[in-house]
């Protein structure tokens, strides 16, 4: 069996080895480390050597490909031009580095059809080349695609569903990799369409609005967890549903750890029929990304809050749903700030548990804050006032109109000055 062999370039040779296994590993004598990278041509050389990039770690890097390409003696010169022709367009030299490192067409396509992909993306996407260069340093491989028979096609198809381009811009720029799945939408689409009944915009949607779905596999995650849902008994209607509201769920969370130990625990330990039970994943899929435990712990939490038996327990619960996937600590630190701050009783609570389901820090402790900033007495308020839904509204009631500008200027804070805020109001 062959196990290592020799590729013969202009004036140098390097070993390579079928096994995996660096030919410079610890067991080789540093004069052949040192032999190795004095036989590196000097333009290669110079062009790694701009970068930081080691002649053996390139060598390691590429061994096998080098003997499938066979052309160093072109690959010189591209590398050298094409790393030229990343720093041109404003890519810092630590991800041009990982850039000659990720993908050999660095080495095999000449500067003129790597230029012709950049401007191609730039144009298409309407990007500038700030944003192009973030789309190669995150996903490198992109530059191995042909634009007009891979990409154009995959991102048409989009524009086509009726997303704008602003829209597919900003989520490429958010996940660059989705560029390289277009043979994998189209496995997916097929599948969604032929086997589960959606249109092909319903799965425009899905990827667009969580393109991670790409990054599953589709025959052991995605299509196998479609295909139980349907035998617990949900329709399509459902899966339209977590299209919208959980589309991780569509794109294949383990099933058994997500799903299904869930609803085993609603029927077996709070004696839901399957019914009832599946009526919780249909209205309320997001608490299903809770872990088992949290479900266990909060429903714990709640029934000692509320000093509940437990049929109070599960009457109470199964009007308030959405708490079930909320963790204890969290709940907790809001009791306490009902009580501390808002001088507020656990029957308060009880009495109004959509509280508990309020985001605390973006909304409850920002809201107090303003109000102790504007001066205004809140005790005397109802903890439905400080939820209410709307921003808009809530702070229009104390004829704030900047309310746009008080929410950035919130996020801006440290955990620490949002702390102080609450106690005294805005610092500005």
């Amino acid at each position: 069996m062959i196990r290592s062999g020799r590729i013969l370039c202009s004036n140098f040779s390097w070993t390579w080895n079928l096994s995996g296994r660096s030919p410079f590993g610890s067991e080789a004598s540093t004069a052949k480390q040192i032999a190795a990278v004095e036989s590196c041509p000097p333009s290669l050389k110079a062009a790694l050597d701009s970068v930081g990039v080691s002649p053996l770690v390139w060598k390691q890097k590429w061994s096998i490909k080098e003997k499938r390409y066979g052309h160093l003696h072109t690959s010189q010169s591209n590398l050298e031009h094409n790393l030229k022709l990343l720093e041109k367009w404003g890519m810092e030299m630590k991800d041009r580095k990982r850039t000659a490192l990720s993908t050999y067409t660095m080495v095999r396509s000449r500067p003129k059809i790597i230029e012709e992909k950049l401007e191609w993306i730039k144009n298409t996407l309407d990007l500038n080349e700030k944003e192009v260069m973030k789309i190669v340093r995150v996903y490198p491989n992109i530059l191995q695609y042909s634009m007009g028979e891979n990409v154009g096609p995959f991102l048409e198809s989009f524009l086509a569903g009726g997303f704008s381009r602003q829209h597919v811009k900003a989520v490429v720029l958010k996940m660059p990799r989705m560029l390289g799945y277009g043979s994998k939408f189209r496995s997916m689409e097929s599948f969604f369409v032929k086997k589960v009944g959606l249109e092909k915009a319903d799965v425009l949607r899905f990827v667009m609005a969580f393109p991670n779905a790409f990054t599953y596999s589709l025959e052991q995650n995605m299509f196998p967890s479609i295909e139980k849902y349907f035998e617990l008994g949900l329709t399509k209607s459902d899966i339209l549903r977590f299209i919208r509201e959980a589309p991780s769920l569509v794109a294949g969370r383990d099933y058994e750890k997500t799903i299904q130990c869930k609803i085993d625990w609603l029927m077996d330990d709070l004696g839901f029929d399957k019914e009832r039970a599946l009526n919780v994943l249909r209205l309320y899929p997001r608490t299903f990304f809770a872990n088992l435990e949290v479900w266990r712990e909060t429903f714990d939490y709640l029934t000692s809050l509320g000093n509940f038996a437990k049929p109070e327990a599960i009457q109470f619960l199964e009007s308030n749903m959405v708490l079930l996937g909320l963790n204890v600590e969290g709940l907790k630190e809001k009791v306490a700030f009902a009580k501390q701050t808002l001088g507020k009783s656990v029957e308060d609570i009880v009495e109004f548990p959509q509280y508990l389901g309020t985001p605390f820090e973006n909304v409850l402790c920002m809201r107090v804050a303003f109000l102790r900033h504007k001066g205004i007495r809140f005790q005397h308020m109802g903890l439905h006032e400080f939820c209410e839904k709307q921003t808009e509204v809530f702070f229009e009631r104390f004829d704030e109109t900047e309310f746009l500008d008080v929410i950035d200027k919130w996020k801006k804070l440290s955990r620490t000055e949002k702390a102080h805020a609450v106690e005294n109001g805005f610092p500005w």
